[in-house]
């Protein structure tokens, strides 16, 4: 899933860099500013909409 995340433009971390309760998980920065935020969500709707058409 990261590395089909990160060829459509998001760069994510696993869950696991907090330890063995993150396992199926991933992790999401939201340090940048609003407008980078709110860019990555759209990329990120954008591959959860590519992934559900199949």
């Amino acid at each position: 899933m990261m590395q089909y995340l990160y060829a459509r433009g998001l760069a994510v971390r696993p869950g696991t860099e907090f330890g063995a309760r993150g396992e199926r998980h991933i992790r999401f920065s939201f340090a940048p500013a609003v407008g980078v935020i709110e860019a990555g969500v759209a990329l990120f709707r954008a591959a959860l909409a590519e992934l559900q058409a199949g």
